[in-house]
C-alpha cells in the first residue's frame, strides 16, 4: 500500500542510499511491535545543505491494519515536507505469511535540477497472536458470536477449544474467561480449557481472551448463551374485563403458556377490590388448576407465567379489570354550549361497564346523546335525566334542568352543587342588565343570596366576560328559585328560575 506519511523514533537505523553524501534512513520501532497500537515513524535525511529544494518524502507500507488512517505532518529534517507519519497499526497476522514492510522516497533539486530520489525501506515485526476458536462446549463446537441454548438448572460444562499460536516471537499466553452471570469457573487459565458450572437460569456470554505474556497483544471469542423462560400467553376467556354483583359471585379463570415447555405455574395478583382464591395476595397455582376470581368493589388482576425448573417468573404478563355492582352515577356537569341555539352540554362520569339512558322528563327539550353526555336543546325549556344500567341492574336519574330560550340570563348547573353560574346576554349596556338577581330558599321565603349587578358592571368583574358565580356550597340542600327583575322600561322580561342544590 502506498501513504504519504510521517515517522516517530524509536530506534535509529542508518543506511546510505548511494555513493553519494546525501542518505536517508527511517527512525520509529520495527520490531516487537504490538498489533493495532499507534505507531510514529520517522524520515531522517543526512548529507543535504539548504541550498537544496522541493524536499519532499513519499512514504509505502504493506501490513496495515483495516481501518487503520495514517496520517502526514511535515519534518524534521529542512522542513522536509511529509517528512513524518504517525497513527501507522500494523495487522495481527504473522510475518511468515503476511511480511509487512515500510518504505520511504525523498525527492529533491539542487540547483533546480531534480536529483535522484533517496530510498529506504525496512520490515516490520508484528508480536502475532492467533484468534481462540472454535469453543467446545459440552461436546459441540461453537464459532465466535454464536448461540449455545442450555435447558435450565445447574449444569457442569467442559469447554476447550484449540491453543492459540503466537509467532515474531513465540510467547506464552494466559487465556481470561468471563461468564454469564452466576456462572462459576476459573478465571484465568494457561491452557485452552475450563470445567464451568451453569447458573439455574441466567442467560449471557462465554467470553474467552487471549493475551500474550510479553506484551499487551490480544484476542478472544465470545459466544452466546440462551436460556428456556417461562411465558403467558392468554387466558381461558379473551373478555377484556368482567362484571360481578356481589362478594358471593366468582370468576373461573385458566391460564395458558401455548408451546413453552418450562412454564410449569402462573402467578396471579389481585388488586383493589378482586381476590384470588379468596386472597388478596398473589398465589402461585399449578398450570393445569383455575383460579377462582371474586370481588367486593373494582379492581383488576395480573397474570404472570412461573418455571419451578428455572426458578422465575416471566417478564411478560396478563392484565385484565373487573367491574363491580351498579355503575357509579356521580360527576353531573352542565354548561350553555351555544347561547343562540340555547343549546347545553350535558355529562356525569363516564362508566365504561354500563349503558348510559338519556330521557326527557318534562318540557319541549330534544336530546343528542353521546354515551355519558348528551347535548340538550330546548325553546320553552325543561328536564331530562340520564341513569346507568349493567348487569347489575340500574341506578336512579340524574336530573337536568333546561332553562327557555330568551330571557336576560342562563343559570347552570341545575342542580348545583358548589357552585352556580349565571350567564347573561347582554353585559356592555348597563340598561340592559337585571335590576336586581336574588336567591330565595323555597322553604323558608328567606333571601339566601342577593346579586350586585351594578356594582359588577362598574367594576368590570364578571368572569369570561359574561359570567358571574355564586358560591352555594354553604347553603342549604333543597329548592331555591332565582328571581331576575329587569330594570324598568328596558322591554325586557324579568325572569324566575327554579334551581335545586344538591
Amino acid at each position: 500500500m502506498k501513504t504519504l506519511c510521517l515517522f516517530v523514533i524509536a530506534s535509529l537505523i542508518f543506511i546510505h542510499s548511494h555513493s553519494r553524501a546525501q542518505t536517508v534512513y527511517i527512525s520509529g520501532t520495527f520490531a516487537g511491535v504490538e498489533p493495532y497500537s499507534n505507531y510514529t515513524y520517522k524520515a531522517q535525511i543526512g548529507g543535504l545543505t539548504p541550498v537544496l529544494s522541493a524536499l519532499e518524502c513519499v512514504w509505502e507500507l504493506d501490513g496495515l491494519a483495516p481501518g487503520a488512517s495514517p496520517s502526514l505532518s511535515t519534518g524534521p529534517t529542512y522542513s522536509a515536507k511529509n517528512g513524518q507519519i504517525s497513527n501507522v497499526q500494523w495487522e495481527n497476522t504473522p510475518g511468515s505469511s503476511d511480511p509487512k514492510w515500510i518504505k520511504v522516497t525523498v525527492y529533491y533539486r539542487k540547483n533546480g535540477d531534480d536529483q535522484t530520489p533517496l530510498i529506504y525501506q525496512t520490515p516490520i515485526s508484528v508480536k502475532h497472536i492467533s484468534i481462540p476458536g472454535p469453543l467446545n462446549i459440552a461436546g459441540s463446537n461453537y464459532s465466535h458470536n454464536s448461540t449455545f441454548f442450555l435447558n435450565c438448572g445447574v449444569t457442569n460444562l467442559p469447554v476447550s477449544f484449540p491453543a492459540v499460536t503466537t509467532s515474531d516471537p513465540v510467547s506464552a499466553v494466559t487465556y481470561t474467561w468471563t461468564y454469564p452471570p452466576g456462572w462459576n469457573g476459573p478465571i484465568t487459565t494457561t491452557t485452552p480449557s475450563a470445567n464451568i458450572s451453569s447458573h439455574q437460569s441466567n442467560p449471557g456470554k462465554i467470553r474467552v481472551e487471549a493475551k500474550r505474556n510479553d506484551g499487551t497483544s490480544k484476542t478472544f471469542i465470545s459466544v452466546d448463551v440462551t436460556r428456556p423462560s417461562p411465558t403467558v400467553t392468554g387466558l381461558s376467556s379473551s373478555d377484556p374485563y368482567w362484571l360481578l354483583c356481589n362478594p358471593s359471585q366468582k370468576l373461573t379463570l385458566s391460564a395458558n403458556a401455548s408451546g413453552n415447555t418450562v412454564t410449569d405455574k402462573f402467578i396471579w395478583t389481585p388488586y383493589d377490590g378482586v381476590k384470588v382464591n379468596n386472597s388478596n395476595s398473589p398465589q402461585t397455582i399449578l398450570g393445569s388448576v383455575s383460579a377462582d376470581l371474586t370481588a367486593s368493589a373494582q379492581g383488576s388482576f395480573n397474570v404472570k407465567g412461573y418455571s419451578t425448573v428455572c426458578g422465575k417468573s416471566s417478564t411478560t404478563s396478563i392484565t385484565r379489570y373487573i367491574y363491580y355492582g351498579l355503575p357509579a352515577l356521580s360527576g353531573a356537569n352542565q354548561y350553555l354550549f351555544e347561547p343562540t341555539t340555547n343549546l347545553w352540554h350535558c355529562s356525569v362520569n363516564p362508566q365504561y361497564s354500563a349503558n348510559h339512558n338519556w330521557t326527557v322528563i318534562s318540557g319541549d327539550a330534544s336530546i343528542s346523546p353521546t354515551s355519558f353526555a348528551a347535548y340538550v336543546s330546548s325553546v320553552n325549556g325543561g328536564v331530562v335525566a340520564v341513569s346507568l344500567s349493567n348487569g347489575c341492574g340500574s341506578t336512579g336519574q340524574q336530573y337536568f334542568t333546561i332553562p327557555p330560550s330568551g330571557g336576560m340570563l342562563m343559570a347552570y348547573p341545575n342542580p348545583a352543587k358548589e357552585q352556580l353560574t349565571l350567564q347573561l346576554k347582554n353585559t356592555e349596556i348597563l340598561e340592559l342588565l337585571p335590576e336586581s338577581i336574588t336567591l330565595v330558599d323555597e322553604l323558608t321565603g328567606s333571601e339566601a343570596l342577593s346579586v350586585p349587578v351594578n356594582d359588577i358592571f362598574q367594576k368590570k368583574q364578571f368572569q369570561d366576560g359574561n359570567k358571574l358565580l355564586l358560591d352555594v356550597k354553604s347553603l342549604r340542600r333543597g329548592i331555591y328559585y332565582l328571581n331576575i327583575i329587569s330594570k324598568p322600561n328596558s322591554n325586557q322580561k324579568s325572569q324566575k328560575i327554579r334551581i335545586k342544590l344538591e
